[in-house]
């Protein structure tokens, strides 16, 4: 319903977005880093807005926190992973970031081990 009222009015399509990620974000359940990272993940660049509309403020210096510590470049690319383009392979670099993000993994070999593993699976 909403999709259909916003495309009648004279926005801009940024404005669109911003809207839906703000009506489909969701609380984190806590601060924690992958919580944060999935959060993010859907909303940005609008995470604090989406806090803030969410009535999470609380959550805001957990944002912020992992906006300053984003890395500049992933440890691997898609190509980099030995299998066909798909949603596997989507799937593996979203796992591959999660886990950076979290601190479980810093190094490409890491990312590469992970990935195997994950792909076995």
């Amino acid at each position: 319903m909403f999709k259909h009222q916003v495309r009648r009015l004279p926005v801009s399509a940024e404005t669109r977005r911003y809207a839906r990620a703000l009506l489909a974000a969701e609380r984190p359940a806590d601060a924690s880093g992958r919580a944060i990272h999935r959060f993010r993940r859907s909303t940005e660049p609008w995470a604090v807005d989406a806090l803030a509309f969410l009535g999470a403020p609380e959550l805001v210096p957990a944002v912020e926190h992992a906006r300053a510590a984003d890395f500049a470049e992933p440890l691997v690319r898609g190509d980099e992973l030995g299998l066909p383009p798909g949603p596997e392979v989507g799937r593996l670099l979203d796992l591959i970031a999660e886990e950076r993000a979290v601190g479980t993994i810093s190094t490409r070999a890491e990312a590469l081990e992970l990935a195997r593993r994950e792909a076995r699976k």
